[in-house]
């Protein structure tokens, strides 16, 4: 069985990873780097040790929120990445600030995802093998996955957003992301109108400024949609 090793990196002047039994490609993730402007990050991959009795992957503390935006490079091809990113779910470490980049050598990789706690505001990136260019020169797909909401009904998504090859770097587009997850349907979302609600985070949006009372309508200028992603 192969293991599940963090390496952190805290200045990424320079990548070294050794005796890798999966899929990492140094070139990939320094160009990943470079066009996410990341400082801070961590590789999670396979390496050649042998160990018996593995039981559970240990989640590091270093993954948890702070200020700083974090990379996390992913191995997806090693036999506990499923089993890893299941974790990192249920500890909420799919969200705006973490931003996963798992590298495979088969789109099946795609697949680990199917049961993966996270939400639209997810930051990951999936990059296999696509059809090679011409001269033979090895051409990588990237896609991005999300789901609406894993709890509440919503269903893993993918779709590409960019490509990779020697030549090129990397590349992806630039869109706004929650235009393109804008479809929800599917998703139920739970509501009320006590206030306190939102912040003990029982409910999904708070339904409070569907009513407005006789004495606070008249000072009641407009009022516009607005909604927190978690």
């Amino acid at each position: 069985m192969q293991m599940i090793i963090l390496c952190e990196l805290v200045v990424l002047n320079a990548i070294l990873v050794i005796s890798v039994n999966g899929f990492l490609d140094y070139k990939i993730m320094e160009g990943y780097f470079e066009a996410k402007y990341i400082k801070y990050a961590a590789i999670v991959g396979c390496f050649n040790r042998r160990v018996s009795n593995i039981n559970q992957v240990i989640i590091p503390d270093s993954f948890k929120p702070n200020y700083k935006h974090m990379g996390l490079i992913l191995d997806g091809d090693c036999d506990m990445a499923e089993d890893f990113l299941l974790q990192c779910g249920r500890y909420k470490y799919f969200d705006v600030r973490h931003h996963w980049l798992i590298l495979s050598s088969t789109k099946k990789v795609l697949n680990i995802f199917k049961n993966v706690g996270m939400y639209i505001n997810s930051n990951i990136q999936v990059v296999y093998p696509g059809r090679n260019g011409k001269g033979g020169i090895k051409h990588y797909t990237i896609d991005e996955v999300y789901n609406p909401s894993s709890d509440r009904g919503g269903t893993l998504k993918h779709y590409n957003i960019g490509f990779y090859n020697e030549n090129n770097g990397y590349n992806t587009k630039d869109e706004y992301k929650y235009w393109i997850r804008r479809n929800m349907t599917g998703v139920t979302l739970k509501t009320m109108i006590v206030v306190g609600a939102l912040e003990r985070m029982t409910v999904d949006y708070g339904s409070s400024p569907l009513f407005v009372r006789a004495d606070r309508a008249k000072v009641i200028d407009y009022g516009r949609r607005i909604w927190s992603l978690r």
